[in-house]
C-alpha cells in the first residue's frame, strides 16, 4: 500500500478512536503533501517519505513532551535509517567503481540511489573519513 494511502487510513482511524493529537498530526502531515500536489510534486512515497522526514526534523527541533509523542506517532511510517556501517560500505563501492572523488559526486550518487534511507549527515561523514 502507498505511504499516502497509509496517512489517510491512519488518520481516519484516528478520528473514530477520538485521538486528537494523532488526528491533527496526520491532518498536518496530509495538508503539507496535499501542497506538494497543488504546487505539482507527485506524491510518490519517496516524496511522501521527505514530508514526513521534515516533520520529524521539526519536531526533534522543538523537543517537548507533546513533540516527543508526536515523533511516535509517526514512527510507524518511517523506515529504518541506513546504519553507518552500511552507508561505508556502500560509499566504499561507490568509490572504488570509479564513481568519483569528489565530495559532491558521491552525495549525490548515493542520494540518486538511496535518498531518505540514510541520515545525510553520516553521509557526509563517512565520505569525508573515506576521502
Amino acid at each position: 500500500m502507498e505511504l499516502k494511502q497509509q496517512l489517510k487510513d491512519a488518520h481516519i482511524k484516528a478520528m473514530k478512536e477520538k485521538d486528537t493529537l494523532r488526528k491533527n498530526l496526520l491532518s498536518v502531515l496530509l495538508g503539507e503533501i496535499k501542497n506538494q500536489e497543488i504546487s505539482g510534486i507527485e506524491s510518490t512515497d519517496e516524496n511522501v517519505l521527505l514530508v514526513i522526514r521534515k516533520m520529524e526534523k521539526t519536531l526533534l527541533q522543538v523537543n517537548t513532551p507533546e513533540s516527543q509523542l508526536e515523533i511516535e506517532c509517526i514512527k510507524p511510517f518511517l523506515p529504518s535509517l541506513m546504519s553507518e556501517d552500511k552507508v561505508r560500505e556502500i560509499l566504499t563501492g561507490l568509490i572504488d567503481s570509479g564513481v568519483s572523488k569528489n565530495m559532491g559526486e558521491l552525495m549525490k550518487n548515493f542520494n540518486s540511489q538511496y535518498k531518505g534511507k540514510a541520515d545525510n549527515k553520516i553521509v557526509s561523514q563517512v565520505i569525508k573519513e573515506l576521502l
